[in-house]
């Protein structure tokens, strides 16, 4: 199948929001769902120290999905300069980490909660990184996104 551009969209863009598609509208039906997205944080990290950001370019669903998708939306325009920087970087991927530990230590009584919660900053981030797609560049998220962050931070120590 062809995107609105005319150039087909590769099977593992596909792949990859059927993947998206099934954790955002099933955990909404299925909480315990929603702990897919600690375990794709896991993966990262641990593909990181075997190959540096080889998941965020292999594996990451949200990328082959805006890659694959967003091309014919977006605007192209540069993304503002602050949010390239570390200090934003470091400081959203710090937001998100606090808010999942706190959440964690909160709720690990209540796995279906859990999962809910998980499920909702799947959601946040996914709208995020739509909207950043369509009026700057189809994969700009991944430039602040918090996972890569983490990864580049456990890479330098």
């Amino acid at each position: 199948m062809k995107g609105v551009s005319g150039r087909p969209i590769p099977h593992k863009s596909w792949a990859a929001l059927f993947f998206s598609l099934a954790i955002v509208i099933g955990s909404f039906f299925w909480p315990l769902l929603g702990l897919s997205v600690p375990l794709l944080l896991l993966a990262a990290v641990i593909s990181n120290f075997v190959k540096p950001r080889w998941f965020c370019a292999k594996a990451c669903p949200r990328a082959h999905t805006l890659g694959g998708f967003l091309p014919s939306l977006s605007r192209y325009r540069a993304l503002p300069a602050f949010l390239y920087s570390g200090a934003v970087r470091t400081m959203l991927c710090a937001f998100v980490l606090v808010c999942a530990v706190g959440q964690t230590s909160r709720l690990r009584s209540n796995i279906p909660a859990l999962g809910l919660f998980f499920w909702a900053v799947c959601v946040i981030t996914l709208a995020a990184a739509v909207a950043l797609g369509i009026f700057y560049k189809p994969r700009a998220w991944c430039a602040l996104c918090p996972v890569g962050t983490l990864q580049d931070t456990l890479r330098r120590k």
